[in-house]
């Protein structure tokens, strides 16, 4: 029953299950970005272009837009540069009262 309940609808001439369908899917997303910097290709291996895929139910388009976006997020904010030690640090130079704002504020 849950199985029914959370299958995705996919466009009808498409068939995931189909591997070189599939394939042909990752190959139009991989070269509708063209060539890639070494940070754009960390984060668009073949696992990542697939996981795209198949959040925007293999829609190429979409699914580009979706990375895009992402990508541009990670370019912004730069996730990966974030440690701990960094957060620990600011959140102790504040006062109890700031700490509370910041978090409020971060929703």
């Amino acid at each position: 029953m849950e199985e029914i309940m959370f299958r995705r609808k996919h466009a009808y001439h498409f068939n995931s299950s189909d591997a070189e369908q599939r394939q042909a899917k990752i190959n139009e997303l991989k070269s509708a970005f063209g060539p890639l910097s070494a940070r754009g290709e960390k984060y668009c291996s073949e696992a990542c272009l697939i996981r795209y895929l198949e959040a925007r139910n293999w829609n190429v388009t979409k699914s580009k837009k979706m990375l895009e976006e992402s990508l541009k997020w990670r370019v912004a904010y730069r996730p990966e540069d974030i440690r701990w030690v960094n957060v620990l640090k600011l959140l102790c130079s504040l006062n109890p009262s700031q700490v509370i704002k910041q978090m409020l504020t971060a929703f």
